[in-house]
């Protein structure tokens, strides 16, 4: 059964594949399992080895070294070896699975290919790699040759056993009788039997077949009668297991100790490298789960991760800042607690906990969060933490005062940033980082020489200095003054350090589509930005690049892909503000789709801080509730903007025109007065008008409305204070207005056929200004019947 080739072939004794043999030794699922590794009837059962068995023929063994003596090897020194290595605290950062472990000559790469484990794979892959590794072993087992013989005539029976098959037939040598166990181990070893009957014999062993259905073969073919032999206890079967087992015994427990050898090697491994590893591993898939926004799963794995290697914090703040940024507070602030409640005072623990207190105040726009943030970092300044520490705490206290200056609408808490950078460089010095903040700072204020002011010192402080954080700011900063050349400078040399960083980008794409080349502004956009969102598909500002390409589209006339990039920034965010104000402007001025307009409108109003409220977001809402006839409301959209319009035509006009539907006519002739003056200045500035150009047109067809409405404030004010001086300048204003519009209807119909500037009277549609000319000339009730032009133009700037 047993071949001396085999056992004594030193390629056999000093291979892994041998001493770690599933059946014999070590098996693989059992060293993987932690019930398993650690149980020692598993590792070592010392009731296989019978000390009444052992021999100590170890000169006979072959391949063994002349001057090895069984007494050189000290099991008490190789296990105080592993007990000193155990009790040293191991890194696992220091572990390389590439490096051999080579135990006697043993060497574990030789079994498993370390270059095919990576800690990105799912654990499930590793272990089908390791049942692979097996099963590979397994059938290379079942080539071995299990009847050795000089002339090969069992060859053939040899490449169609199995392993399995050859556990049955040792199983049933096992079963046999002693007397019948002698006869058949000695036909095997010693080859006494043709192809054919030893197929026969070693068939029937793997069937189990009983003692007289093996003595008949033995009758047959050997004419060995079993009944002639001994039965039970028949003492040749001694010598013969000695023959077969004795001079291996030596053997055996050189195995067994190297075994324990790589045992304990395994144990720590498990321990101090596997475990560790393992963790890792599913501390990584579950945080890329917790990313895809499976956090089901993401706690799960977490907690896997966690029964293997507990308590580590670098894990638990990783998954805590990973939730914050998808604003999943509720499981960051659970993170945050245990962290807590294994070290209250660690360090990376309390930077997790101030940056979760200043996304939740920006999330939930609220000053309670900000101020224990404040508290927070106020706490962490009183402690003796070392300089480098000392600059996080400053840094992030001044980032939470420029958040809650920016979410809050409040600058006052820019001082405050801004005193805590001062502090900062009193504390710790003069640093970049403070200087930094300080520009950016300045940037949002919007002032300019400060920010200047500032880059130049941190040119003093280090020549050529750039970030990925604050200096693509400072870009757009630059972009946004009008700086182009210089701004895209700075981008570039961004981009050249940072390839994928996405404001940088952004803000290049624009200076492209300000200069109008748009096809490289798309470009840049489609094929550079894009991709990183899809590679990260929770980074946010996706709806911002959707939105942009939109406005490209839109300013070269393609409304429809406009409509849809604008619809898919609205996919992300069906609230941001920028994306529902373009999309109302689709509507409002190339589809007339006024009730759409005003959804997309009010959306965007609604959610739009009031210092990047558009100007013409206000006009237009004001526009679309005078033409549904809610004047109030119109008004008070039209009023919004006067200050910083207040000499604007139209505007003078349409606040005039609510306020004269709301029967105020007085306010209503300030406003009036206050365009026709600015209007008369306009067609002086034209001289003489030769009535060719459309402004020309359009400055006489306001007029007309004008002086139209001014005699209907003039008509009013006559009915309700009977003063005569108001009746004659409602006659010369109504005068004036018929004039104009005959002048305008001649050549510009269209100018004209604008809701409610024209009277059906007597089948025929005369302008509105002739009717009322007509009514106050027949005196009927004038305030019943005398007309407004309620034409306001869609466009603010129409005379301009």
């Amino acid at each position: 059964v047993l071949d001396t080739d085999d056992v004594l072939d030193t390629d056999d004794v000093l291979d892994t594949d041998d001493v770690l043999d599933t059946d014999d030794v070590l098996d693989t699922d059992d060293v993987l399992d932690t019930d398993d590794v650690l149980d020692t009837d598993d590792v070592l059962d010392t009731d296989d080895i019978d000390s009444s068995d052992v021999l100590s023929n170890i000169d006979d063994i072959e391949g063994l070294p002349d001057d090895f003596n069984l007494d050189d090897l000290d099991l008490d020194k190789e296990l105080d070896e592993i007990n000193n290595i155990a009790e040293e605290p191991v890194d696992t950062d220091d572990i390389s699975l590439n490096d051999d472990i080579d135990t006697d000559g043993i060497s574990l790469d030789n079994d498993i290919d370390t270059d095919d484990i990576s800690l990105d794979d799912d654990i499930d892959d590793i272990e089908s790699s390791i049942d692979e590794h097996i099963l590979n072993e397994e059938k290379q087992n079942s080539k071995s040759d299990f009847i050795e013989d000089d002339e090969g005539k069992y060859k053939s029976i040899n490449e169609h056993l199995t392993k399995d098959d050859i556990d049955k037939i040792l199983y049933g040598i096992s079963s046999l009788p002693i007397n019948v166990q002698d006869h058949v181990v000695d036909a095997i070893l010693n080859s006494k039997l043709d192809e054919s009957a030893m197929g026969l014999l070693i068939t029937s062993l793997g069937e189990g077949k009983d003692k007289k259905e093996i003595g008949k073969i033995l009758k047959e073919y050997l004419n060995i009668d079993i009944r002639d032999s001994g039965f039970y206890g028949d003492n040749r079967m001694d010598g013969i297991g000695s023959a077969i087992f004795g001079s291996y015994i030596p053997i055996l427990l050189k195995t067994a100790a190297v075994a324990i050898v790589v045992v304990a090697v395994l144990l720590l491994s498990y321990r101090f490298i596997y475990r560790p590893i393992r963790a890792t591993s599913y501390f990584e898939k579950g945080y890329k789960e917790l990313n895809n926004g499976d956090y089901e799963n993401a706690e799960r794995n977490f907690t896997r991760g966690d029964i293997l290697n507990p308590k580590n914090l670098k894990w638990y703040n990783k998954y805590a800042t990973g939730y914050i940024a998808r604003n999943a507070f509720e499981p960051a602030a659970e993170k945050i607690e245990d962290a807590l409640n294994i070290n209250a005072l660690n360090f990376e623990t309390k930077m997790t906990e101030g940056f979760y207190f200043r996304k939740k105040a920006e999330f939930d726009v609220s000053n309670d969060l900000y101020s224990e943030g404040e508290r927070l970092y106020n706490d962490l300044l009183s402690f003796g933490y070392n300089k480098k520490q000392k600059s996080e705490i400053y840094d992030n206290k001044g980032l939470l005062d420029i958040s809650r200056a920016r979410t809050l609408n409040d600058s006052s808490y820019y001082t405050n940033a801004y005193n805590t950078y001062k502090d900062m460089i009193q504390d710790i010095g003069d640093n970049i980082t403070a200087r930094k903040r300080g520009m950016l700072i300045n940037i949002y204020n919007d002032n300019y020489t400060n920010v200047m002011n500032q880059h130049a010192r941190i040119e003093s402080m280090k020549k050529g200095y750039f970030d990925d954080e604050v200096y693509p700011e400072f870009g757009k900063y630059l972009l946004d003054k009008n700086e182009m050349h210089q701004s895209k400078q700075l981008l570039q040399k961004i981009l050249v350090e940072y390839p994928d960083n996405i404001p940088s980008l952004i803000t290049l794409a624009d200076y492209y589509a300000r200069i109008k080349h748009y096809d490289t502004a798309k470009d840049i956009l489609m094929n550079a930005v894009l991709p990183l969102y899809t590679a990260n598909p929770f980074e946010r500002g996706k709806e911002y690049v959707h939105n942009m390409l939109g406005q490209i589209y839109y300013t070269q006339k393609d409304y429809g892909s406009a409509l849809n990039e604008f619809e898919q920034a609205l996919a992300i965010n069906n609230l941001y503000p920028d994306a529902n104000y373009n999309i109302g402007n689709v509507y409002f001025y190339k589809e007339n789709n006024y009730e759409k307009s005003l959804n997309y409108y009010q959306i965007a109003y609604a959610n739009m801080l009031e210092e990047y409220k558009p100007i013409l977001l206000n006009y237009n809402l004001g526009w679309l509730y005078y033409r549904n006839k809610e004047y109030d409301s119109a008004f008070e959209y039209f009023y919004n903007i006067y200050e910083q319009e207040p000499n604007n035509i139209v505007l003078n006009y349409a606040l005039g025109n609510s306020l004269l539907n709301m029967q105020e006519e007085v306010l209503a002739e300030g406003f009036y007065l206050d365009a026709l003056n600015q209007l008369m200045q306009r067609r002086e500035s034209f001289g003489v008008m030769y009535m060719t150009t459309d402004k020309e047109y359009n400055v006489l067809n306001y007029l007309a409305s004008l002086y139209n409405n001014i005699g209907v404030v003039n008509t009013r004010r006559f009915v309700k204070e009977n003063d005569s001086k108001y009746d004659v300048e409602a006659f010369k204003n109504f005068v004036n207005a018929s004039e104009l519009f005959d002048q305008v209807k001649t050549s510009k119909k269209n100018l004209i056929a604008e809701e409610g500037r024209v009277v059906t009277l007597e089948n025929q549609n005369v302008g509105v200004a002739t009717y009322n000319l007509m009514a106050l000339q027949s005196r009927k009730t004038l305030y019943d019947t005398i007309s407004i032009d309620n034409y306001v133009p869609k466009d603010l700037y129409y005379v301009d």
